[in-house]
């Protein structure tokens, strides 16, 4: 039962991990049906600064998330702390907020919610990392990440069309 690798969103600084990039991925923005910016195709930071955006606590504050990202790039929306479906529900749905995550189309649910791109030119891209104790630095690994490292294009191609 041990973990060999996971992967994460976001780089993992730990001292007791190796953290690889596999590649990096654009951001998103995930709003609800009748957000005033549903229309609009690619969101500036500009755009999205008057609403409130989506923070966790024990996610936001463990790795280098997305939110943590653009917050440092020059996000200045509100965050609001959230930690239950409801929440997010009310966030998205009666206080026009908004969720960042990865900008995959696979992820609209139509008509309920929308995935918005964020402008390259805010939004840095964000790596795709195998992150493993150490300790469990080894060959295997090295030909998981290589694996992994290969298909990385396959995979974001599909998840994005």
């Amino acid at each position: 039962g041990m973990i060999d690798a996971m992967i994460t969103v976001g780089t993992f600084n730990d001292p007791r991990c190796i953290c690889r990039p596999l590649g990096k991925v654009s951001v998103g923005v995930f709003m609800g049906k009748d957000h005033p910016l549903r229309r609009k195709r690619l969101l500036s930071f500009a755009d999205l600064e008057p609403y409130p955006v989506l923070y966790n606590r024990s996610i936001d504050e463990f790795n280098d998330t997305i939110l943590v990202s653009c917050r440092r790039a020059g996000l200045a929306s509100p965050t609001v702390e959230v930690n239950t479906d409801d929440g997010v529900a009310d966030l998205l749905e009666d206080r026009n907020g908004y969720v960042l995550g990865v900008y995959l189309k696979a992820l609209d649910v139509k008509p309920l919610a929308i995935m918005h791109r964020v402008d390259p030119a805010d939004a840095p891209r964000i790596p795709i990392c195998a992150v493993a104790l150490k300790e469990r630095d080894n060959e295997q690994l090295e030909s998981f990440i290589h694996f992994i490292r290969n298909e990385f294009p396959l995979v974001k191609k599909m998840f994005s069309s």
